[in-house]
């Protein structure tokens, strides 16, 4: 589920912005100067496939973590919270949208 999630919505093997990358690398900078590390260049380092993994193991830690701190739902609770909860929240949500958009003269018109 976290591999589909980081490829279909997180932008899979992309850095997230280009000039992290660069960041990352003037920081780095003294790595490459130790004997024993001679074969890491700056492409291998911030690899795709290394941001493919740093995007992974975060939505990893992100579901686990949401897993172990919030209780599991039973199915009559879940449709509870969804009557009694979501749905007149989504109702009131739509009428305050309409509201706006009304007062605000910006309602969607036909061409």
């Amino acid at each position: 589920m976290s591999t589909l999630l980081v490829i279909l919505f997180f932008g899979g093997w992309l850095a997230p912005t280009p000039f992290i990358t660069k960041i990352l690398g003037f920081f780095l900078i003294p790595i490459y100067t130790f004997p024993i590390l001679p074969y890491i260049t700056k492409c291998t380092l911030f690899s795709p496939i290394f941001w493919f993994l740093v995007k992974l193991n975060s939505s990893l830690f992100f579901f686990i973590w949401v897993r172990a701190a919030f209780p599991r739902y039973r199915y009559d609770q879940l449709m509870s919270l969804g009557w009694k909860v979501f749905l007149p929240f989504s109702l009131m949500f739509l009428l305050v949208v309409a509201g706006l958009l009304f007062a605000f003269d910006a309602m969607p018109t036909r061409l």
